[in-house]
């Protein structure tokens, strides 16, 4: 059974439904699309929910490092990253070199990369993630590489 007020191309009463609804019957199926993430197909039973579809996390970035560290020895960069569509995150190492990594629309990304710095000295380190839907977040910290 349908609750009271339903509106066909309407989800639970007045509020306008943002996805077209088709079917018929105590059970409907919804079918939309989601930028980055393809089709989404949904099945609603018996009438309505007030419940909310949430896809993804909300944008999330943690950067840390291994410094100090000796000239000559590599700078380990750790990154933890949760998002809707992530595309890809760019390291500027701070020294005139930059790195990128894609990451096609994940959810979640975790891993190393790694840098050696051919010098002595405080670097400025500064990352940028960005997700397809939710934009960029930066992270920034200071690496330290001893004679």
């Amino acid at each position: 059974m349908v609750k009271p007020g339903y509106v066909p191309g309407r989800l639970c009463g007045p509020r306008p439904s943002r996805i077209p609804i088709s079917g018929s019957g105590p059970s409907r199926t919804l079918t939309g699309t989601i930028v980055g993430l393809g089709a989404l197909t949904l099945a609603i039973l018996a009438g309505c929910s007030e419940s909310t579809l949430s896809v993804g996390h909300e944008l999330r970035f943690g950067l840390s490092s291994n410094s100090p560290v000796p000239v000559g020895d590599s700078v380990i960069f750790r990154y933890d990253v949760a998002g809707t569509s992530l595309s890809g995150m760019v390291i500027d190492f701070g020294d005139s070199s930059a790195d990128s990594l894609s990451f096609h629309g994940a959810q979640t990304a975790t891993g190393r990369v790694a840098h050696r710095y051919g010098r002595s000295g405080s670097f400025p380190v500064s990352a940028t993630v960005t997700d397809a839907i939710q934009g960029a977040r930066t992270e920034t910290l200071s690496v330290q590489v001893d004679p």
